[in-house]
């Protein structure tokens, strides 16, 4: 039923769409907003009429994108104080008493012009109202349940410059932004290393480098494998505030204009982990905590990288200086052989352009732009085919993952993700009846939102980085502790006069001693939360540290340390 009440809809878009080429925009924004509340299948969610960038800037309701569309019915309806009414945000308590004195008014009103009996055209605007009105009712339940099941803690985050409020990818044209209250700004860098194909963007963090170096994030940008820039990312926002926390972003290019055929992509990413290995002691990185992330296109060539110590026992093995944290993908395209059939098939065959029936048209459009129409390419593409190759425990050793995807999300469905977490859970020997993946892995699902939701300023973007800061924070190696002061956040130096103190702890026969004075001790316990003793990473770690770890009951690791003469088990 859902499929036919989308081509109902295309084909009203296109009514709508000449009616606002008439001069009447009305119908067209009606069938924007009642869209919004379905996922519209590639391609036609690419090409007008219900385009997803349209729908992405209704569903994020943000202050600004709100006034616009209500805005246009403000000029072309008859009866306008309910538009003024529709365009609140979701912001508080008091916004909460403006929606239910709207649905009043709309109701009011609508009884009113049943009542005299008004134009047809009155009728369309209160139909275009009780969608506005049904799609805050579903984004306020969707932003309840987020915090109900994942109760994201609110990151304070940089003041954006007022020009990307307007779309993220404006961050191209800055070479610096705000950090956080006393500290520095944030500096964006363009390095051309003479070993690469392409230049790299640093974001350096507005704070000094701690003793073992910033932690990383190394970003793979989105872009269909053909367009994109490693400065025009959706995620910019996000970027910054992690930049803000003390992360050192480095954003990789790859190859992909015309004559760039796969997997020169991937071979790029690849060199550009190399050049971050050679040269990380330079930039103050700290090799042995280092996240990886990718958004669509940008999520496969991240899971791919990933990948090769899979197919490769010997790279498994520690033979990089990197040791990748955890992961952060954004509705990435982890199948695009569509093999678990979750997209539109091509209902006919034309070898002109490439397509065969039954074909999907994320395959068709992988298989046409990106491998050039080289079969035999495909093997190696696909991230789910390296995961089948993969043994119990090279697939184990998969750091933990985060997934952020959109419940509308038609380029790449989320049922993509679900089955990529599956199966990596089913490799790492998770057990049959058990959880439907491994319990370090998590998949944020974003309600109403679609490809590239980020686009738009709102509460459900904001929940989304939300989650990201909070999941790749927990294991960061050091903390600080702030007071808010003077209308700004002040962080507390400690007993070292230091602004971090490193996450350390250390027990004596008389005293336990955190921060500095325990260096060398116990340290990086976070790195064990939720692994188990014989899990490869932490049989690397164990190796690494002067402290002693044990397994405990279930497979848990333990570490052991002299409290008062006595050895103590302390959980990680």
């Amino acid at each position: 039923m859902e499929s036919g009440v989308t081509w109902l809809l295309w084909l009203c878009g296109w009514w709508g769409l000449w009616k606002f080429a008439s001069g009447e925009p009305g119908p067209y924004v009606l069938c924007l907003s009642l869209a919004s509340h379905f996922r519209i299948p590639p391609p036609f969610g690419q090409v007008p009429p219900l385009l997803d960038v349209l729908m992405t800037y209704v569903v994020g309701h943000s202050t600004f994108y709100a006034c616009c569309f209500s805005g246009v019915f403000f000029f072309t309806s008859h009866w306008r104080p309910c538009w003024l009414l529709s365009s609140v945000p979701r912001a508080s308590g008091e916004a909460a008493k403006l929606r239910i004195v709207r649905g009043f008014v709309a109701t009011a009103d609508l009884i009113r012009r049943v009542a005299l009996q008004v134009p047809a055209a009155f009728f369309l605007h209160s139909f275009f109202e009780a969608s506005c009105a049904l799609l805050s009712l579903r984004r306020r339940r969707a932003l309840s349940q987020l915090e109900s099941e994942w109760a994201p803690t609110k990151q304070p985050r940089p003041a954006q410059p007022w020009l990307t409020l307007l779309h993220p990818y404006l961050y191209f044209f800055f070479k610096e932004v705000p950090g956080k209250g006393p500290q520095g700004p944030i500096r964006l860098e363009q390095i051309r290393p003479s070993s690469l194909e392409a230049p790299i963007d640093v974001w350096w963090p507005g704070v000094p480098a701690p003793t073992k170096g910033y932690p990383v994030l190394f970003l793979i940008h989105g872009g269909a494998w053909r367009g994109g820039h490693r400065r025009c990312s959706p995620q910019a926002p996000l970027l910054q505030a992690l930049a803000a926390a003390g992360f050192l972003i480095v954003s990789c290019e790859y190859r992909r204009r015309r004559g760039a055929q796969w997997p020169v992509q991937l071979e790029d990413c690849k060199a550009a982990l190399e050049w971050l290995e050679k040269d990380g002691a330079t930039l103050g990185a700290d090799l042995s905590d280092v996240s990886i992330a990718g958004a669509s296109a940008g999520g496969h060539l991240a899971a791919l990288l990933l990948a090769t110590p899979l197919q490769s026992p010997s790279l498994a093995r520690g033979a990089s200086a990197i040791r990748f944290r955890a992961v952060l993908l954004c509705y990435p395209a982890l199948d695009p052989a569509d093999r678990s059939g979750a997209t539109v098939k091509s209902p006919f065959s034309c070898s002109l352009l490439g397509v065969r029936r039954g074909m999907s048209f994320l395959a068709w459009f992988f298989e046409v732009f990106v491998l050039w129409c080289d079969r035999q390419l495909w093997v190696s593409a696909e991230p789910l085919e390296a995961l089948k190759a993969a043994s119990e425990e090279l697939a184990g050793a998969w750091p933990p993952t985060l997934i952020i995807h959109g419940e509308l999300d038609g380029v790449v469905p989320v049922e993509h993700s679900r089955q990529f977490l599956t199966q990596l859970a089913a490799r790492a020997g998770a057990p049959k009846g058990g959880e439907e993946w491994r319990s370090k892995d998590q998949l944020f699902i974003v309600p109403l939102s679609r490809h590239a939701f980020e686009i738009a300023t709102g509460d459900l973007t904001a929940a989304s980085f939300d989650a990201a800061i909070t999941w790749l924070d927990l294991g960061t190696t050091y903390s600080c502790v702030g007071v808010w002061k003077n209308d700004g956040v002040e962080i507390i130096a400690n007993d070292q006069g230091n602004r971090t103190t490193p996450s350390y702890v250390a027990f004596t026969d008389t005293e336990r001693l955190i921060g500095d004075a325990a260096k060398n001790q116990v340290f990086d316990a976070k790195r064990l939360i939720g692994r188990k003793f014989q899990d490869p990473i932490v049989q690397s770690d164990i190796k690494l540290w002067p402290f002693k770890c044990v397994a405990g009951p279930s497979d848990k690791p333990l570490i052991v340390v002299q409290v008062e003469g006595e050895d103590s088990f302390k959980e990680g």
